[in-house]
């Protein structure tokens, strides 16, 4: 085996480990009840997209989490999580209660540009206490999450935590088959 052909195996094994994040919202920087500003965590940003946003100090699994409100009359909430530090990256799981009132609902939409690659949507079943919601496909590769709130009525505010993501890499054998072709192509261009 050549030190090119080495080198080539050697970067489609490094190329498949994968960085799993979890976005705690550890790092908000404002007070209990403060308006939710664009929050970056371990490579990933997340944007207020509608709705009324805050930064939620005193409930969270662990605390802070995000409150959608104002509290005691919210209304529908979402945001949006991109990559800071690369395009690609799959949805594990997030973490939302709903305060005061059973039936607040949730729905989560994953993209690859303008492709809608992830659509679930559920109820919130219990009340005071994160649910976490799995992915319904933890494969799907997107570069952008959006994730929208709606309380039910009655409810006082709902709140959102922990969201799970992984980077997204190709495989070992995609990277191994990418470069044995480029090398290939290298080859027959040299013989030529």
């Amino acid at each position: 085996m050549t030190t090119k052909s080495t080198s080539i195996l050697a970067l489609g094994l490094l190329a498949s480990a994968s960085h799993a994040a979890l976005i705690d919202f550890g790092g908000l920087p404002g007070n209990n009840l403060d308006t939710l500003g664009v929050y970056s965590e371990d490579g990933y940003l997340v944007a207020p997209t509608g709705g009324t946003l805050l930064e939620g100090h005193l409930f969270g699994g662990p605390q802070p989490s995000v409150v959608v409100g104002p509290v005691f009359s919210p209304v529908p909430g979402s945001l949006n999580v991109t990559r800071t530090n690369g395009p690609y990256f799959t949805f594990r799981s997030v973490d939302i209660s709903s305060n005061s009132s059973s039936g607040s609902a949730y729905s989560i939409m994953g993209y690859l540009g303008a492709n809608l690659v992830l659509n679930q949507a559920g109820v919130i079943g219990s009340v005071n206490s994160l649910d976490t919601i799995l992915s319904s496909d933890n494969s799907a590769i997107m570069d952008s999450l959006s994730i929208t709130m709606t309380p039910a009525s009655g409810a006082t505010s709902m709140n959102l935590d922990n969201i799970g993501v992984n980077e997204a890499v190709p495989e070992p054998a995609t990277m191994l088959a990418l470069g044995l072709g480029a090398a290939a192509v290298a080859r027959r261009r040299r013989s030529k």
